[in-house]
């Protein structure tokens, strides 16, 4: 460390400006040996060239450490000349990386007549570190005295590398052999194990210690085989083969193994090193892809069964024994869904295969009509209606549901829900009744196979039942009404329906158009038999406007044999391209309200029987019926998720009080609430002004605006008239009058204030024309609302926290603020090993200052003493008021001796104040303590306190001083 003492100063007063002196420094030179004729002095002489040419460095100091000699290797070595060194301690080489403790060492063992031997990491001139290895011997005169101390230091630095390399190599091949999945073990010629990775740990059960050392003989299933393979891959130099291992507790396992040998540079033999792989999954997956086939087989005796069988419930037996075989269950079953009137949803057990041992469930009463909610299985209803399986450990289910699957002894299950066309029909089941098992992928799939085709045995004998009798269109009636009861989504509800009808009365096509008030909506769907041999093109909304209207003013169904002749259809450039020959216009009219009209068309003349139009009829009213009900649901739907946009956004919004984010959190907001929206912008207001605060777009992008306010323009007039203003077409109004014709579109103005005072103003644009509703107004009001009263929180905390972490006076930051900011710095500079130093100074004379002239002038003098760190300091030292005329300083990547030179050359700027007072000059000087991060200041505040420490030093000094603590 280095050795300084700080340089005297004249002392001051706050009256009197101290006069400057300056001394020459003697000049050093360097020592000579003088020439003489004496066998002593030539070899003195000799002596002396040969230390100058050592190639090492050589230092000669005397007992306090302060260097006499030094040789140019030293020079050429460190950086420093001769004459900067002399006189000096070499602890100005010190990196601070060796400790006092070390260098205590050093010096007792030397002092002690011993010599002392060593490396140090020291620091060049330029700032470079360097290794040297040391060595320090005392010289004695003829008395046996110690009179000097010798060091002889190598720069040791690149061996260092390279050893560091070195060990970096091996440590990067081990982390090969470590990290490696596949097991590694090499023997010697012995073939005793001399290498054992991680993953052969994992794979064997053994340890490394474990193994190190032993024969490899134990790791194989038996001796003979073990032996086999060494000889082998001696005699061949490689072996590739699978082997059977044993783990250490007995359990025997596939492996596939890479053997080679190890050789020297002379070709001598050194061991064998091995290279394998665990196969066990893939001797599994041998043994699955067998139980698959089974499996398979099953499936395609399933297929068989059900497509030959007249019935499919006469086959089902064979099929489920077949299955359980095949996949190795417990139990197979199958249950069929029913409602009763109240549209409660039952479950009962049709059929039933077990395996022996395991108790039939067939004849359990509890499954032949089981409610499905109250016995707790809503989760599966919910899951298997969307068409997902169920499968598991029964003992992770739900608490509802274990009672009664445990009452069947059910350890494992798999269920596959069966649909009937779009309908769920019911599913079926695997049970698990010994063991605790996971159903694998195959025997899922192939339950699915035999699921599908089971679905489509049971849809094709249903619709042959229903062509067969009358009965069989009130089934499909009543299917339409469960639908409709069940349907919540319209697109969904209006693509059924148009199935439904279009089966009910055997026709090729069915559209259904809604209109609302005068307007007809996109929301028609067209349905087409397989067999039938028209594509015609989209309905013109034109076109179907004409049949609709007619259909509700009739108020009626009625029937068009013939469109060609009719006169509804008697309009221009119709009948070229329409695709229907007969058509029946079926209104849908519920409690006087006119929705919209059901077209059943057919490519050939139809003659509409009586049957047919009273089963349009019924089925029109229930489609009504189902508009009505999916209307309104959605639109309660739609004011749910409104109300839960809100509500989410108004979290999010006083979710943070940082003003940037509590502008992005509305503007997320309001892209949330309104999708099709191109952009959104907020504009802060104040005193008359507006300034950008935030903007996003479609795709996600933030920060860019658009425009700049027009004092003209949309969001001026939004902020000094407070009201929201909604422009349908930006062309077409006088707010955009001479905007580029790149303006386009809708937008809306919407003002952000608290009571009447307006703090902001937001804007919502939309590349397409379009009218706004109140609804969609309502909501961006309830949401601007709450966006005010965010920002206008946000504005309050900002002015807190700044208030909170300012001096007042100086508009330095207070203790409070620097120790927040100073906090930082400590920390990263003690993470990262950076250099930080810290200094405290002090007014000299500050208290005779408010006296003599008053504390107004003491105020100015420490306002004058703020603005001259300001301006002496770089920007990212950190300056405080730490009380009263005290001030502290961080000084980041400075060390003691740049701290030094910043804190002299703050002091001298502080010399050159002069404030007038009462007719008279005020001089201002301070005393100033300076203190470096070290090993031992492990603290913000012990740094704090070792500059403090020396600050006090300096007015012990005589004030107006510059004291550095060098411990």
């Amino acid at each position: 460390m280095k050795n300084s003492k700080p340089a005297a100063k004249h002392k001051s007063s706050p009256q009197r400006r101290p006069q400057k002196e300056k001394r020459a420094a003697p000049a050093k030179r360097r020592p000579t040996l003088s020439a003489s004729s004496s066998d002593a002095a030539d070899r003195l002489l000799q002596l002396h060239h040969a230390v100058e040419q050592s190639p090492v460095s050589v230092i000669i100091t005397d007992l306090q450490g302060n260097i006499e000699y030094v040789n140019p290797k030293f020079t050429q070595v460190t950086g420093y000349a001769f004459a900067e060194v002399i006189g000096k301690n070499p602890r100005f080489l010190k990196s601070g990386e060796t400790l006092p403790d070390e260098y205590r060492n050093m010096w007792q063992t030397v002092l002690a007549g011993q010599e002392w031997h060593g490396e140090f990491h020291n620091r060049r001139k330029n700032g470079e570190l360097y290794w040297e290895a040391a060595s320090l011997s005392p010289i004695f005169d003829m008395q046996g005295k110690i009179t000097h101390l010798l060091a002889v230091k190598e720069d040791i630095t690149e061996r260092k590398d390279i050893e560091a390399k070195l060990r970096a190599s091996e440590e990067y091949a081990r982390s090969i052999v470590e990290s490696s999945l596949d097991i590694i073990i090499a023997v010697d010629n012995q073939r005793c194990i001399t290498e054992f990775n991680p993953a052969a740990e994992e794979a064997f059960g053994y340890k490394r210690d474990e193994v190190i050392g032993k024969h490899i003989g134990f790791l194989y299933a038996d001796v003979k085989q073990g032996q086999s393979v060494h000889q082998m891959v001696s005699r061949q130099g490689k072996l590739i083969q699978e082997v059977v291992n044993r783990r250490k507790n007995d359990e025997l396992f596939p492996s596939y193994l890479s053997a080679a040998v190890m050789r020297n540079d002379q070709g001598e033999l050194l061991g064998v090193v091995g290279i394998s792989r665990d196969i066990t999954a893939n001797k599994q997956a041998e043994e699955a892809i067998a139980h698959r086939d089974a499996t398979l087989s099953a499936v395609a005796f399933a297929a068989e069964q059900f497509l030959r069988a007249a019935s499919w419930e006469k086959s089902l037996p064979a099929v489920l024994e077949r299955i359980g075989k095949a996949t190795n269950a417990s139990r197979v079953y199958l249950f069929e869904n029913y409602f009763d009137q109240a549209n409660t949803l039952f479950w009962r057990q049709r059929a039933e295969w077990v395996a022996p041992g395991i108790t039939p469930q067939i004849d359990n009463p509890e499954l032949q009509k089981l409610n499905v909610a109250e016995a707790g299985f809503a989760r599966w209803r919910d899951i298997l209606q969307n068409r997902q399986m169920i499968q598991g450990l029964v003992k992770n289910f739900p608490d509802s549901e274990r009672p009664l699957l445990e009452q069947q002894d059910i350890l494992s299950i798999v269920i596959v829900p069966i649909f009937v066309k779009d309908a769920w029909w019911g599913f079926i089941g695997l049970d698990e009744c010994t063991a605790e098992r996971e159903w694998s992928l195959l025997e899922v799939e192939a339950l699915l196979a035999a699921v599908n085709t089971l679905g489509g045995a049971i849809e094709r004998a249903r619709v042959d039942q229903e062509l067969k009798t009358r009965a069989q269109h009130l089934a499909l009636l009543n299917e339409i009404t469960r639908a409709s009861v069940t349907t919540s989504d319209l697109h969904q509800l209006l693509q059924l329906m148009t199935n439904k009808l279009g089966q009910l009365l055997n026709a090729p096509s069915c559209v259904i158009s809604l209109r609302e008030d005068t307007h007809y909506r996109a929301q028609s769907v067209a349905w087409f038999r397989e067999d039938s041999q028209m594509q015609p093109e989209p309905f013109k909304e034109s076109d179907m406007a004409i049949f609709v209207d007619a259909a509700l003013r009739a108020g009626q169904p009625f029937a068009i044999e013939d469109v060609s002749n009719d006169l509804t259809a008697n309009h221009e450039n119709l009948l070229a391209n329409f695709p229907f020959k007969s058509m029946l216009c079926l209104p849908l009219i519920e409690s006087g309200h006119k929705l919209g009209a059901a077209l059943i068309g057919f490519t050939t003349l139809h003659s509409f029987t009586q049957t047919e139009i009273e089963l349009g009829t019924q089925a029109a009213a229930q489609i009504a019926l189902a508009i009505v009900k999916t209307q309104s649901f959605a639109a309660e739907k739609e004011r749910a998720a409104e109300l839960e946009a809100l509500r989410q956004a108004s979290l999010s919004l006083t979710s943070s009080l940082d003003l940037s984010a509590v502008l992005d959190a509305i503007l997320e907001s309001m892209m949330q609430l309104n999708q099709n929206a191109r952009d959104a912008h907020i504009y802060l207001y104040d005193d008359d002004r507006l300034t950008f605060g935030s903007s996003i777009w479609r795709d996600g992008s933030k920060g860019q605006e658009w425009s700049s306010p027009r004092q003209n323009g949309l969001t001026y007039a939004v902020a000094r008239g407070g009201e929201i203003i909604a422009v349908p077409d930006m062309r077409n109004h006088p707010l955009f009058v001479g905007t580029p014709s790149t303006w386009q579109g809708a937008i809306i103005g919407m003002p952000l204030k608290i009571a009447e005072h307006v703090v902001g103003v937001m804007t919502i644009a939309f590349e397409e024309v379009r009218e706004f509703v109140e609804s969609e107004l309502r909501v961006l009001r309830l949401l601007a609302a709450h966006a005010a009263i965010a920002i206008e929180n946000a504005r309050l905390y900002d002015q807190v926290q700044q208030l909170a972490v300012t001096d007042s006076l100086t508009g330095l930051l207070n203790r409070r603020g620097f120790y927040q900011i100073g906090a930082l710095e400590f920390d990263r500079a003690w993470r990262f090993n950076r250099p930080l130093a810290a200094m405290m100074l002090d007014v000299d004379h500050f208290k005779q200052i408010n006296d003599t002239y008053t504390h107004a002038i003491g105020d100015q003098v420490l306002i004058a003493l703020a603005n001259a760190c300001r301006n002496s300091l770089r920007t990212v030292d950190v300056i405080g008021r730490y009380g009263g005329e005290e001030f502290v300083i961080l000084l980041p990547e400075a060390d003691i001796e740049v701290a030094s030179h910043v804190a002299e050359r703050l002091r001298n700027t502080v010399e050159e104040i002069r404030l007038p007072a009462n007719g008279a000059e005020v001089y201002v000087t301070i005393s100033v303590g300076v203190a470096a991060m070290s090993a031992n200041t492990t603290t913000l505040e012990l740094l704090i306190e070792r500059a403090d420490r020396a600050q006090y030093r300096a007015k012990q000094a005589g004030r107006n001083h510059v004291v550095v603590d060098d411990k």
